[in-house]
């Protein structure tokens, strides 16, 4: 009976959290929808509402990080302990504010934390060991509800969360995250994130992934080293830090498009109107500068969307080189390849990047084969460096 009733309970904390999870999902939507609209004001409006906002966030990160850092999801699994509610939430809530006013960082890292923090109050009577697996789960459901992912937020949960991967934890982690996407789904609507364009692809064309990994590499190892050579500020300089980095950066985004936010702006552009080589490397080298800025001034987020955004540069730029050498290749799928490739490279993760570019664009089935390939050549071609 004792058995059969923490069964019951951990079944009901799997399914409360997943759904939490999806309202959390689609609440964040619509606050990041909300916050979009700092970016169409008016330059001089835009420069001193993002100079605002991000003096905010820091004022706000310093008040949290008196105590010392904000636990993570990672260390709360690795560590065995709890998430702090109120810490955990109100630490998302200015990742995303941040990001909305110009912060060069993805906000991918805010539903996960969230819904991580619910499903920890929910599983906290339950035995560590499956606590730990609605908590990871929960992390991967997050993800999946905001980019309507269900398969790709299950893989994050299982390959990079510090977690025993078991059978069950699978069970746990496909189910809380297809719960959480449907739910988001009836706000959201379940249309793909990204829009690809028509393409064709032709066995003929394959010749270019050779040079488009050898530029993924390249790109993907030197973004991953340059995020691992951090300074920390003193606490007190936080406000001013990220209000000067929120700042330079809706400003860089005035001659660069793309430059401020999560990098979503970038693909939308290469897959609608791709600009010149020149353009395209412009905004490649200042988005991972901006990138670091963002980090080394101490603000929080994600850089899942930033990967995929330099990938993607990096595809168009081979794409439009080939073209140039009477090369004929896909600029589409050389897009979204590239990104898959960098997001491989500095997640280390190549099953969640693979399927997280997949699902966010609902890329027709041709894709397939070429980006499980880039994928893994990405993954074997780096293992060994840092």
């Amino acid at each position: 009976m004792f058995s059969a009733s923490r069964s019951l309970y951990a079944l009901a904390a799997v399914v409360v959290s997943a759904v939490l999870a999806g309202g959390v999902g689609a609440g964040l939507s619509f606050l990041i929808e909300a916050l979009n609209a700092v970016g169409e004001l008016e330059l001089v409006a835009r420069l001193a509402v993002a100079a605002l906002l991000g003096a905010a966030c820091g004022t706000g990160w310093w008040w949290l990080r008196r105590g010392g850092p904000v636990t993570s999801v990672n260390a709360a699994l690795s560590q065995e302990r709890r998430l702090p509610f109120l810490r955990t939430v109100a630490d998302a809530l200015l990742q995303v504010v941040c990001v909305g006013a110009g912060a060069s960082l993805g906000r991918e890292q805010a539903p996960r934390q969230v819904a991580s923090s619910i499903a920890d109050f929910f599983a906290a009577r339950i035995d560590p060991q499956m606590r730990a697996r609605i908590v990871a789960g929960a992390a991967g459901a997050g993800l999946a509800a905001v980019y309507n992912v269900p398969l790709a937020g299950a893989i994050y949960a299982i390959e990079i969360l510090p977690i025993k991967r078991d059978k069950t934890f699978y069970a746990v982690a496909l189910a809380m995250s297809t719960i959480a996407t449907l739910v988001a789904r009836t706000v959201t609507g379940s249309q793909a994130f990204y829009t690809l364009p028509a393409m064709r692809l032709s066995f003929a064309q394959l010749a270019w992934l050779v040079p488009l990994l050898l530029l993924v590499v390249a790109v993907g190892v030197a973004f991953r080293r340059i995020l691992l050579r951090r300074f920390h500020l003193p606490a007190n300089t936080l406000p001013v830090a990220i209000a000067v980095v929120v700042a330079a950066s809706a400003a860089m985004d005035h001659l660069l498009p793309g430059i401020s936010g999560n990098g979503q702006r970038v693909l939308d552009d290469l897959w609608s109107a791709p600009a010149g080589w020149q353009a395209l490397l412009a905004i490649l080298v200042a988005k991972a500068a901006f990138t670091w800025f963002a980090i080394a001034a101490g603000a929080a987020g994600g850089i899942l969307t930033p990967s995929l955004a330099l990938g993607g540069l990096a595809g168009g730029l081979l794409s439009l080189g080939s073209g140039a050498l009477g090369v004929e290749t896909s600029f589409p799928a050389a897009v979204l390849l590239g990104a898959i490739g960098v997001l491989t490279i500095t997640q280390r993760a190549p099953f969640f990047a693979i399927a997280f570019g997949l699902e966010l664009t609902h890329a027709p089935w041709e894709l397939y084969p070429p980006a499980i390939a880039l994928g893994f050549a990405a993954f074997y071609a780096t293992k060994r460096r840092r």
